[in-house]
């Protein structure tokens, strides 16, 4: 806090928006059985080397069960000597999935600061924020193979640099009338009573004795999801019935940024922006709290992976959408 009092200045800000459609594919898809599928992949295998071998279901594909949001939007804030401060970005794509499962890092966002620092040539603070993205994912299950990649976060720096190069498109075509100096600043809460699902003792007592039972070696089979749905209604037993969480809302001139908890299915961010009275609307998930995913009504119907692993009751993503759309009326007053 200190530091940051210490720098203060006088600064200027602008928005834009763009978007990198390539990199964004729901992962969940409609199988000619009639079933929906996450990552449509028949297992994942380990090996005896401790790597994975997938075994892919591509011919069954029909098509994705949902859309996907190719927006970026770009909030840059600058000097009155033209050096920028700060670039905030948000883009509703999943983290990037790497070879290495045991690496700890921050992904692209991490390498999205350097990206977008290395286009600009100076240093300042970057931030990427993760949009409403808890069914879309970087892997095109409908293209071609996934080639080798030569380095375990090869996928990874390829995907910061095509959203970093896309920000820095959007910042340098700002145009001098874009810029603000002065504007309203207000931020606004909800505590959100969110209800859980519901686990009646007979479920308690069959995710027991599946949890019961050695960890699986495969990824993505019927065993594997029935460990995954024991899990989540273990977690509901234990923190029972509803929990208080936090929706938030930010104005910025006639910019809006609007926070969710936890993993938002895609859906829930699109419908929020169509909604706002601002300019611009940037939706952050995982904003304040996490716990899973909170997957649309239409997704609970369809089930699957997020479904199965989320401790929330049909109903919930539509109640965030009220909360957030209200919020952000607040703020337009």
């Amino acid at each position: 806090m200190k530091l940051a009092q210490n720098r203060l200045r006088p600064a200027k800000l602008a928005h834009g928006v763009g978007a990198v459609p390539g990199e964004v594919f729901n992962r969940r898809y409609w199988m000619k059985d009639g079933s929906v599928v996450f990552n449509p992949l028949d297992c994942r295998y380990r090996t005896e080397d401790g790597s994975y071998r997938d075994v892919w279901r591509r011919e069954d594909i029909v098509g994705p069960a949902g859309p996907t949001d190719p927006e970026v939007g770009v909030l840059v804030v600058m000097d009155y000597e033209e050096s920028p401060l700060a670039v905030l970005a948000n883009y509703a794509l999943h983290y990037v999935d790497t070879p290495d499962y045991d690496c700890i890092s921050a992904n692209y966002f991490g390498q999205f600061e350097q990206a977008l620092q290395r286009m600009a040539g100076c240093d300042f603070v970057g931030m990427l924020m993760n949009g409403t993205c808890g069914d879309v994912n970087n892997a095109d299950y409908l293209g071609a193979p996934k080639p080798a990649q030569p380095h375990p976060r090869w996928n990874m720096e390829r995907v910061s640099d095509v959203v970093a190069a896309e920000v820095y498109r959007v910042w340098r075509s700002l145009r001098r009338s874009s810029w603000q100096t002065a504007g309203p600043l207000a931020v606004v809460n909800d505590w959100f009573v969110l209800r859980h699902r519901e686990v009646t003792p007979e479920q308690r007592e069959w995710a027991e004795q599946v949890l019961a039972q050695p960890e699986p070696d495969s990824f993505g089979d019927q065993q594997w999801l029935d460990r995954v749905h024991a899990r989540a209604m273990t977690r509901v037993a234990e923190y029972g019935p509803q929990r208080q969480t936090q929706i938030q809302a930010i104005r910025i001139g006639d910019l809006a940024l609007v926070g969710l908890p936890s993993e938002m299915f895609v859906e829930v961010g699109l419908e929020i922006k169509r909604r706002s009275p601002f300019a611009r609307t940037l939706v952050v998930e995982l904003a304040n709290d996490s716990f899973g995913y909170i997957p649309t009504d239409k997704a609970f119907s369809e089930g699957s992976y997020e479904t199965l692993n989320s401790l929330t009751a049909t109903g919930t993503a539509p109640a965030m959408v009220e909360s957030a759309v209200g919020l952000l009326a607040q703020l337009a007053k």
